[in-house]
């Protein structure tokens, strides 16, 4: 079982398209990684008097996180995040969410703002502590929406869940959280949330546990092609269409398409517009023996005004190190990441 990242120095030789950057979060200035606490004399994270969430409360939780992954052991999370706090955060967040619907039209009237969409994370929280600070924190003409996939696979998917919902409570109408097909009590009962929770919160050993089986009602998911896509932006008047769902484990059982080494490829290009499926957990998935992985990078897309449509992509290599940690599930025998019972694809359409 092994947890270690790539850490190789970025290619130069990558063919990809002029609006890509590609980012090594090894190759950084130390110095601007969120401070870490001292080792003795952790502080709990409390819940703040008025309900009120400040950008500072927000980078205190950050650092807290990121300092407990790599020092205290899964069973002590409470110590730092504890249940009262818990709580609060996803009662809040819950009640912003229940009053927004399921597909959601973003009003965007500033002539400098830009969108910032995130593809699947799947517990890959230091991942997403470099993709913030990379892409720079959510503003007010900074808008993020993230695709789903928060959870399952990766070793730290309540913290991942946990520190969206923070950013969801403090800006609610400039952080937009689509549900994946792992925000499903199904997924999470058998890629490893569910039990990854009842070990941070309970008294469950975070050994591994047999029995977990592949999932053998695949079927709803859906296959379209260039013509699909054409009909469907022509029909909407849309330019492009961001989706997730598919990582370079999914992809390398489709000759056909493009594979994920970048964290995103482009699909289908038709008159109308694009297709583009994204990705943003790089190094993925995480557990397997080294000749086993993937060594992709993520990737996150920014949108620009006047149209949005013309996505910049920003690919960047996994943090390295991780902290060592055991899987929350069966990976050697549960499947791809296309292959979850899967009621619909997570969609950004524009």
């Amino acid at each position: 079982m092994s947890s270690d990242n790539i850490s190789s120095p970025i290619s130069r030789d990558v063919d990809v398209p002029s609006s890509t950057t590609i980012t090594d979060p090894s190759s950084g200035d130390p110095s601007q990684s969120p401070p870490q606490p001292p080792l003795a004399g952790v502080v709990p994270l409390s819940w703040p008097p008025d309900g009120k969430l400040s950008l500072e409360w927000i980078q205190h939780m950050m650092s807290l996180l990121d300092w407990s992954s790599r020092n205290l052991a899964p069973l002590a999370f409470p110590s730092v995040f504890p249940v009262p706090v818990f709580d609060a955060l996803v009662l809040t967040a819950s009640k912003i969410l229940h009053k927004e619907p399921n597909c959601l039209q973003i009003e965007i009237l500033d002539s400098d703002s830009t969108v910032v969409v995130v593809g699947d994370l799947h517990g890959q929280f230091h991942d997403l502590l470099f993709l913030l600070e990379d892409a720079g924190f959510p503003t007010q003409n900074r808008i993020f929406v993230f695709n789903g996939d928060y959870v399952d696979r990766g070793a730290w998917g309540l913290e991942t869940f946990l520190l969206l919902l923070a950013w969801k409570v403090f800006m609610p109408h400039k952080v937009y959280l689509l549900r994946g097909n792992h925000e499903s009590k199904y997924c999470t009962s058998v890629y490893g949330f569910e039990k990854e929770v009842l070990t941070k919160y309970g008294d469950r050993d975070p050994s591994m546990n047999p029995g977990l089986s592949p999932n053998k009602e695949r079927g709803i998911g859906l296959l379209w092609g260039p013509d699909c896509t054409e009909e469907f932006l022509k029909k909407f008047n849309l330019k492009l269409i961001i989706r997730s769902h598919e990582g370079p484990d999914a992809r390398e059982k489709r000759p056909g398409l493009a594979r994920m080494d970048e964290g995103y490829t482009i699909d289908h290009d038709v008159e109308s517009g694009k297709l583009v499926t994204l990705f943003s957990a790089p190094d993925y998935p995480q557990f397997q023996a080294t000749d086993e992985r993937y060594n992709n990078k993520g990737a996150y897309v920014v949108l620009r005004p006047p149209g949005f449509d013309s996505p910049e992509f920003h690919s960047f290599y996994a943090i390295a190190p991780r902290p060592k940690v055991n899987a929350y599930y069966d990976y050697e025998e549960v499947i791809d990441s296309d292959e979850d019972l899967d009621l619909a694809s997570m969609v950004t359409a524009l």
